[in-house]
Formats: C-alpha cells, sequence, structure tokens
C-alpha cells in the first residue's frame, strides 16, 4: 500500500483500502478467491499523537472491521463514516469483446432483507452478502452481477452472472473452444481435477475431429493415428499431445487436480496449435463434422470413447 494521507480522517483511509480490495476482488480474482483489507497499520499512522487519539482510531477501525457497512446510493455519496460506495470496475465484456469501463448502478446488502434480516443475530457480526451490478459504459445493455461476502476484513467473490469470460486463445480451434473453456473456469474456481478431465477432454476430442475417425472406441488407439499423421519434424520438436494425454489419465484415474500439470497442459496445447499454424498444416476441423454429443464423453476409467 502506498502512503496514507494523515489529514483524511480514519474512516476515509479505511475505505480507500476496502476499494482498492474490491476492484483487485472483481477485476483480477475468480469465483471463491478471496482478498483481505490490511488495516492494521492504520492503529500506528500517527505515533506523536496523544494516547487518547490512538485510542479513538483504534475504536473506528475495529467498529468498520467487526461492525455493519451501511451501502450508499451509487448515484451519491456515502452519509457516514460507516457507509460504503463500490468503486466503478474495468471488466471484459462479452459484447464489446474487449475490457471496458463499467459503472456501479445497483449495490444491497442481501442479508438486510426481510427474514433474512430477522435472523441475522450477533453471532454473525462483521458477515454481510453483497449483491451488486455494473454496466459497461461502451454497449450499455445488460449489467454484471456479482455477489460478494464480507466476513470483518475479508471479502468473497462468491458469484457472477453471467459466468466470467476466460480468453481463449485464437489458436484453439472453435469446434473445440468450449472444452479450453470450461477447463479454464474449472480451474479457476478451484476445480483441479475437472479442470484436468476436461483439458483431456479436449486432447481427445481434437484427435476425433482432425482424423474424422468417429468410430474408434480407444482413445489411444485414436491418438496414435492423429500422431502418425503430423510430419515427423513436427513431433520432432514439439511436445506430443498423445504423452499429454496420457499423463492427464494418470493425474485422473488418481484423483490428484495437479495445478502444476494443468499449467502445463496447457501451454503444450496452445504450442501444438501454434505449431500447426507453423508448419501450415491445414484445419482439419472444418472438413470434419463435430461427434454427436454421445460419442464425445469417455469413460474417466479406461479412457475408452463411450459408443
Amino acid at each position: 500500500m502506498g502512503k496514507v494521507d494523515v489529514g483524511q480522517s480514519t474512516a476515509e483511509k479505511f475505505w480507500g483500502r476496502v476499494r482498492i480490495a474490491v476492484k483487485e476482488l472483481l477485476e483480477n480474482k475468480h469465483l471463491y478467491q478471496s482478498v483481505a483489507i490490511p488495516h492494521q497499520d492504520f492503529l500506528y499512522l500517527n505515533s506523536s499523537s496523544s494516547g487518547d487519539v490512538q485510542a479513538l482510531e483504534r475504536r473506528i477501525i475495529e467498529r468498520l472491521v467487526s461492525g455493519r457497512w451501511d451501502l450508499a446510493d451509487p448515484s451519491g455519496s456515502a452519509h457516514s463514516e460507516s457507509w460504503f460506495r463500490f468503486p466503478d470496475v474495468k471488466l471484459y465484456c462479452a459484447k464489446c469483446e474487449r475490457l471496458e469501463a463499467f459503472n456501479l448502478i445497483s449495490s444491497e446488502d442481501f442479508l438486510s432483507r426481510g427474514k433474512a434480516a430477522a435472523n441475522h443475530g450477533t453471532d454473525s457480526i462483521g458477515v454481510q452478502v453483497f449483491i451488486t451490478s455494473f454496466l459497461c459504459q461502451s454497449c450499455k445493455l445488460i449489467p454484471e452481477v456479482f455477489i460478494l461476502r464480507r466476513q470483518g476484513a475479508r471479502l468473497t467473490l462468491c458469484g457472477r452472472a453471467p459466468m466470467e469470460h476466460p480468453e481463449v486463445p485464437e489458436l484453439i480451434p472453435k469446434k473445440i473452444r468450449s472444452f479450453y473453456t470450461g477447463a479454464v473456469l474449472a480451474y479457476q474456481s478451484g476445480q483441479l481435477l475437472p479442470g484436468n478431465f476436461m483439458l483431456r477432454t479436449l486432447i481427445e476430442q481434437w484427435a476425433r475431429i482432425s482424423t474424422g475417425n468417429g468410430s474408434i472406441a480407444q482413445a489411444d488407439q485414436l491418438l496414435d493415428m492423429y500422431m502418425e499423421s503430423l510430419p515427423g519434424d513436427f513431433k520432432a520438436r514439439f511436445p506430443s499431445l498423445r504423452a499429454l494425454y496420457g499423463d492427464l489419465s494418470i493425474d485422473i484415474h488418481r484423483a490428484q487436480g495437479s495445478p502444476e500439470l494443468f499449467e502445463r497442459a496447457k501451454v503444450i496445447i496452445v504450442e501444438h496449435f501454434d505449431a500447426r499454424r507453423l508448419f501450415r498444416l491445414p484445419d482439419t476441423s472444418l472438413a470434419n463434422p463435430v461427434p454427436e454429443k454421445e460419442d464425445q464423453a469417455s469413460d474417466p476409467e479406461t479412457g475408452t470413447l463411450s459408443a
């Protein structure tokens, strides 16, 4: 954190930290990830202040951390030291297909509504669930809605609509991009094993589409055929998708969900399709149809494609 202006009120300085934390959470974090709001150093900002002043600042910070945050009207400003206004953010707009400025249009403390408010007892001090929405300032179409859970000085992203839009490299063929997207979303949400399964599915389905052999049941046989179709120099210079498929299968069979394997697999897959571009290999997915749904799944235990 940068230098804090001691001329600001203690509450203003605290809300400045909260706004930075919220922007970090919404702009850079993913589902079920959290950020902590640093506040302990506020107690020692004015070492030359009297004991009474420091005691007052300590009480203010403790009240802000453990007490209820009232939400200010998005179109106005905070009314008192306990009021907080969510900041505007920069998010990816699926309609505009780029990063855009999103302005706050609504915010609500869900636990203050109806029966939720009646059951929100003293054991939940410092616990709130915020529902907030932002609108792209370019297209101004449908707002993005987020659910944030607050516990003291910790904020967690618990939901969003629509789902986060992960960036997919243009090199990935369109017919298998949904598997890449699913893998990244699973990984970013802490579901490592499903993420690795989706990457294995991507490899398997690409081999099926590329070779046009929809009737082959065994995935290893299908991948052998695909690798045999590649130029010898290609196979000598770049990692094998067949070997990567095997590594992912071992990870799935052992229920490990290795994050290191996921990151390595992503790199190898992107490099593979970049190499196809460099070698000017045709996009065979344009000539071969996408397999039927019942042909796309594979048995996670055997690696055998279901008929």
